[in-house]
């Protein structure tokens, strides 16, 4: 898309990712794993857009485009780290708000990082 817009993700196993997260994650999984403890995350870690090109769609198709590949590897739960507070992220407000995203651990610092998780299952037409 350009030089002005990225977007980087990933499977990894929930152990991995509370590893490299430094926070657990399975009790606000569980909602979307339906209880099994192995399984592959689709980790969505990073996505920005300059402030000029914002508006313009390009942060939508860098995500639905690495939205398609973790489909067709077979992951089944999205996972994102952003910020809530003081003041919510773009990010933060985009992926609750349009997509479903919602918040399944808090950072204990209170520094406002939030981890957002949700099932995969229909977040395409969402885009």
């Amino acid at each position: 898309i350009g030089a002005f817009s990225f977007c980087w993700g990933f499977e990894i196993t929930r152990d991995e990712l509370e590893a490299r997260l430094k926070i657990p994650l399975l009790a606000g999984l569980r909602r979307y794993c339906g209880g099994d403890k192995e399984f592959q995350i689709a980790y969505q870690s990073e996505l920005g857009v300059l402030t000029e090109f914002r508006g313009q769609g390009h942060a939508k198709n860098l995500f639905k485009a690495r939205l398609e590949d973790f489909l067709k590897q077979g992951s089944t739960v999205g996972v994102v780290r952003t910020r809530e507070f003081p003041q919510p992220s773009v990010t933060y407000s985009w992926f609750t708000k349009k997509l479903g995203y919602q918040k399944i651990a808090s950072y204990p610092e209170g520094d406002g990082r939030v981890i957002l998780g949700r099932s995969l299952h229909g977040l395409l037409e969402l885009l």
